[in-house]
């Protein structure tokens, strides 16, 4: 069970990394999963000098976080809870303001994902495997939450066959590796 998730300024897109222990920086934001702060109590990094926190995203609702966990559900065939946390997401690369955003994230398969709300009825999704693997959905916003985890399924879900060398139209040789074509073409984005 992962219980911690670390938010880190990156300009853009903002990322998230999921780490235990977690190592002590001056610029990172960490809210316990299972502790979650309330909204208003959320700790302003201004304290450490680096950063003030904006706090006016409202949290997900409850039929948004009952939509993610039945497009889970369709996607994995059984029950999966996504976790509500906070991320410290920099929303305006002109200022150095940190937004809280509510954040839902899960993990399946070998991957983490999360969901971050980024304004009311505006989100912004990824997935990611390691601190060096991190995958976005080639767009910036979404304003409708059930194409925004859609999205983000199916291009990890491309991902994950394309990784593993099978892709549309492959034949056995192409997955054996005898193709002679060794780059990299990511993911397919429908």
């Amino acid at each position: 069970m992962i219980s911690r998730i670390l938010i880190c300024k990156v300009a853009d897109p903002p990322w998230v990394c999921v780490r235990e222990p977690v190592p002590a920086k001056a610029n990172l934001q960490l809210y316990a999963l299972r502790d979650r702060p309330e909204r208003s109590d959320a700790l302003s990094s201004t304290d450490q000098g680096c950063f003030s926190v904006s706090t006016v995203v409202p949290d997900f609702s409850e039929a948004e976080r009952s939509l993610v966990a039945e497009l889970l559900h369709d996607r994995y065939k059984r029950e999966v809870a996504p976790q509500l946390a906070d991320s410290d997401l920099l929303l305006d690369p002109a200022t150095e303001e940190l937004t809280v955003c509510p954040t839902l994230y899960w993990s399946e398969r070998g991957a983490h994902f999360v969901v971050w709300k980024v304004a009311q009825d505006r989100y912004r999704c990824q997935f990611f495997y390691a601190d060096a693997d991190q995958y976005g959905t080639g767009h910036v916003d979404y304003t409708d939450l059930r194409r925004c985890v859609l999205t983000l399924l199916r291009v990890q879900a491309d991902h994950e066959r394309q990784s593993a060398g099978i892709s549309s139209g492959a034949t056995s040789a192409d997955v054996a590796g005898k193709s002679g074509d060794d780059s990299y073409h990511g993911p397919l984005v429908i």
